[in-house]
């Protein structure tokens, strides 16, 4: 389901700073923040004269303290301190008119992904991502696809950046430094949105059209299976060195009754207690 949003008349971001964000923000002012609490303000955005700002994506960079905000139809990128609410508009992005099931729309920059001193953004007017330095806003390399991009995601161990592209069935796999093409996945279904695993070196896109999500391997760029399938090997192995005698980690709770209180254990699989189940 696409995130879009449109907000019709003053054209307002409502950004919410949770406790990691807020300490952030007290960090660049050497202090320190102790608690959980949270702030929401409302920020004005700049329209461009295109009367409402259509958004999908947006994300938080901890090494400037700014949250990236990709314009659509206003054909901008907007950068936000976090601490003092300033923008920074990155202009120029080409966009186009697309008709639509309710009408016709803008496309133009709509996904964002922090990198390393770089920030990348995926255009639709354009069929593109193109790079950024997140502090200058210096724009760097840029690629093009003939298929519409959707997210757009850095992926830290490989040093790639992938880009899904649901209308082809595809992930497109980048160079981070250059943008140069270095692999074209195909699917079954429709890859939407991501969620990169670093420590396992997955990488999880969901099929829009087919219900399912998919980890695919970060170095062999091979699907390991639905994520529901990987879930049940895993139960699977957890019960096969039960059996032989291995101990496990369980999350337990007495058997005897009692208030039901969880415990994790360093337990075998034979014992007095018994493995809680969510």
């Amino acid at each position: 389901m696409k995130r879009w949003a449109f907000l019709l008349g003053s054209i307002f971001l409502g950004v919410l700073w949770a406790s990691n964000v807020l300490a952030q923000t007290e960090s660049h002012k050497g202090g320190s923040h102790d608690g959980a609490s949270a702030g929401v303000r409302t920020l004005s955005l700049p329209d461009n004269n295109a009367g409402d700002v259509s958004m999908d994506y947006i994300a938080y960079d901890p090494s400037t303290n700014s949250v990236w905000v990709p314009g659509g139809n206003t054909g901008a990128v907007d950068v936000v301190d976090a601490a003092t609410g300033k923008v920074r508009q990155i202009p120029g992005f080409q966009t186009k008119e697309v008709e639509g099931r309710n009408g016709k729309r803008i496309f133009g920059p709509t996904a964002v992904s922090i990198g390393e001193g770089m920030v990348y953004i995926g255009n639709r007017g354009d069929s593109s991502v193109c790079a950024f330095d997140s502090r200058t806003l210096a724009r760097g390399a840029c690629g093009h696809f003939d298929s519409v991009p959707d997210g757009v995601a850095y992926v830290a161990p490989t040093k790639e950046v992938w880009v899904t592209t649901p209308g082809e069935k595809g992930i497109r796999v980048l160079d981070s430094m250059t943008l140069k093409e270095k692999a074209k996945l195909t699917f079954d279904g429709n890859p939407e949105g991501y969620a990169v695993d670093p420590v396992r070196g997955r990488f999880y896109t969901n099929m829009e059209d087919l219900d399912r999500t998919l980890a695919i391997d970060l170095k062999t760029q091979k699907n390991g299976g639905d994520v529901e399938s990987l879930v049940r090997q895993r139960r699977a192995s957890r019960y096969r060195a039960g059996r032989e005698g291995r101990p496990l980690v369980y999350r337990l709770r007495y058997a005897g009754g009692g208030n039901g209180r969880r415990a994790r254990r360093r337990h075998s699989f034979e014992g007095r207690y018994r493995r809680w189940r969510r």
